[in-house]
Order: C-alpha cells, then structure tokens, then sequence
C-alpha cells in the first residue's frame, strides 16, 4: 500500500474617499451623498467666503459638475488648508476632470501640511495609476475582461501570468518582489484606473485575494466572484487558487456559495474540488451546509470522492474506518483517509475578505491522505 499525501485547500481569497460616482439619479446627476456630507468647517454662520467657495463646491459635485467645482475647491481649499475633507474632494473632481497629476499634487501637499491619514490611500491610488508599467497594466486590465467574461480557461491563464508577473528571477535562481510593479492591494481597478473608495461593478485586490462584482466603498457588497490564490509553483509558474462564487454583505460572503479549487497548469496532477455551500451570515461564514466533489488524477484516471458538511462539521457517515472509497470506479482500490482533526475542527470560508483567516494554515483547509 503505497500512501501519498494530498493537501486539498478550500481557500479563495480600504478605506478612502476617491471614487468615480457610479450611481445616478432620475436627473441625471450623479449621486455624492457621501461627499456631501463633508462637513463645512468656516465659519459658524456659513457666510464668509470659505464657506460659500465650500457649499458651491460641493454644489457643483452633486450635479457632477466636476470642472465647474475646481475652481470653488480650489478656493476654500486655500482658506482652510487644515481640513482633510477639502483635499480629498478637491483631488476627487480632479480626478473626474482626467487631471490625475493635479489629484496627486494637491494630496501630497495635503500630506505635507496636515499629515492626514485619510489621504494615504486616496494618494497611493493616484500615483499607482499614474506609474504603473505597461505590463501591470495590461496583465490588470487582461484580469479585469477575464473575470467579467467569467470564462475559467482565461481566467486560469490571466492569473497565472498576474502572479508571475509580481515576481522576478535574480542570477541565482531566486526570485523576489518585482520593483518595476506599482502596489495594487486594497484598491479597485476600474478597467482604466485605481481608485481607493469605489462604489459600483470593479475588481477589488486584497492581499492574495482578488475580487470582482459589485462592490460598495472598496468592500465587496452583491454578487461576485472572489479567486485566493494558496500555492505558486516556481519551476511551472503554475498557480493553485480557490475561487468564491456567490454573494456578499459588506465584505462577508453570506447564503448559497460555490467554491472551486484549481490549478492553472492544465496538464496538473494535483486534487481539486467543488463546493456547494450555504455560509451562516455571520462574521465567521461557517459553512452550515456543503456538498464536496473531490477529484484526484492519478495514471490516466480520475478518481472521485464525495464529502458532505453540517453545521461546520464533517459529517462521518460516507466514512469506514476513517477512509472513504473512490466512487468513480467500483473497486478501484483507492481511497482518501482523514486526518486527525478532520471530525473535530470547525468548517468555515478560510480566506474571508480583508480579514485574517480563521486557520493558522488555510491551505491544510482539506488535509487528506490517498491510498492505493
């Protein structure tokens, strides 16, 4: 009896206030709720002039008057260069107006002269926009299509090259963080720029997660497909990742989800498996309810084994003696064995959204062994 260990992973892996407005009203006018909630800091009584460059400002912006606004922020900005909120509404309409280098400049003098927090990630997704290499751009925007497009096969090939593209050879074989590439992670990439507090339809990068649906503020928030990538192969450039399919509630995936572990080498040898899920709702996604499809390669055949989930938990009835046979083919021989936790530990999403996982190693998520 020959034993080869398997470890199947269930794994499938913000803030800021610039963002193109994406909804609009019966009028036509887009809606900027948000920015017009900032508060007006002059005077008490509203009528010198900051007060009045601020209100018509913010004005123009809830009609999406974006080049109307520049001048009226332009003003109240100079007259109360101490508030955060005039920077980034200013570098807002910049950006509307496709003057990203203006965006840029009135951030990091906003950093200079008040050190604000809240421009850090507006300004990292302004200069991302502007420096990253045509490369970045293109493996982003080939990512962005392919997920949209919701094909596997490129979807597969255009993360493969996204991962290998992070990634550069040094004359000794080992490879380190490619410092030609700009930072992506927690940030949304509209098909043409990064934004940092976007609301609407993008592709959402945090961590090794990439996400892409609808998503409100940086944080998924409807449907969506949400792809973790667990393993990197450096001799192939082969990725493993677990991709998340269903909906979500303020970045928690929450009902019916499928999972799928893949590997974008398609000759691989490696497990992989599909889910049907019901999540809790909660914080922890814990998988109430699951349907597992497992699939080993091995000398020209497919074998497959069939797993169930309630409440969290494995359930021991499709197992003898710790080990549950192949159902593919009648006595076949082979057979998946359990771990030592297997029955006792918890089942939940691994990769949840811009949390830690709730595994010291997500990627032993599924930890069997096979037997022949």
């Amino acid at each position: 009896m020959i034993a080869v260990l398997a470890s199947c992973v269930l794994g499938l892996a913000l803030y800021g206030v610039l963002r193109p407005p994406v909804a609009v009203s019966a009028t036509g006018a887009p809606h900027t709720e948000e920015l017009a909630q900032a508060p007006d800091q002059g005077s008490p009584d509203g009528e010198n002039q900051t007060g009045d460059l601020w209100q018509q400002g913010l004005g123009q912006t809830e009609q999406g008057n974006w080049a109307a606004a520049i001048d009226d922020l332009e003003g109240a900005l100079e007259q109360s260069p101490e508030i955060p909120e005039r920077y980034l509404l200013l570098a807002q309409a910049y950006r509307e107006a496709e003057r990203d280098d203006d965006a840029a400049e009135v951030l990091r003098r906003g950093m200079e002269t008040i050190g604000a927090e809240s421009l850090e990630l507006p300004l990292k997704a302004v200069e991302s926009t502007l420096e990253m290499p045509e490369d970045q751009r293109t493996c982003l925007d080939t990512l962005y299509h392919a997920f949209a497009d919701g094909d596997e096969t490129s979807f597969s090939a255009a993360l493969e090259d996204w991962e290998n593209g992070q990634r550069v050879w040094d004359s000794e074989g080992k490879h380190t963080q490619n410092p030609l590439w700009v930072k992506t992670g927690n940030l949304a990439w509209d098909g043409e720029r990064l934004w940092s507090d976007y609301t609407g339809t993008s592709l959402l990068l945090w961590g090794t997660s990439i996400f892409y649906g609808e998503i409100s503020e940086n944080v998924p928030d409807g449907a969506g497909s949400c792809a973790t990538v667990h393993t990197w192969y450096p001799d192939s450039g082969a990725v493993g990742y677990l991709r998340l399919d269903g909906q979500w509630e303020n970045g928690v995936a929450v009902g019916e989800v499928a999972f799928h572990d893949r590997c974008t080498d398609a000759a691989d040898t490696f497990t992989t498996y599909d889910m049907t899920a019901t999540l809790d709702g909660t914080a922890e996604e814990v998988i109430v309810r699951g349907e597992v499809t497992m699939q080993l390669p091995q000398n020209g055949a497919i074998h497959t084994f069939q797993l169930t989930f309630q409440d969290g938990a494995l359930r021991q009835e499709p197992f003898r003696n710790g080990v549950v046979s192949c159902s593919a083919h009648s006595g076949c021989g082979v057979h998946l064995a359990t771990g030592d936790d297997s029955f006792s530990m918890r089942y939940q999403d691994p990769y949840p959204w811009g949390r830690e996982s709730p595994y010291q190693e997500p990627w032993l998520f599924l930890n069997f062994s096979y037997g022949y």
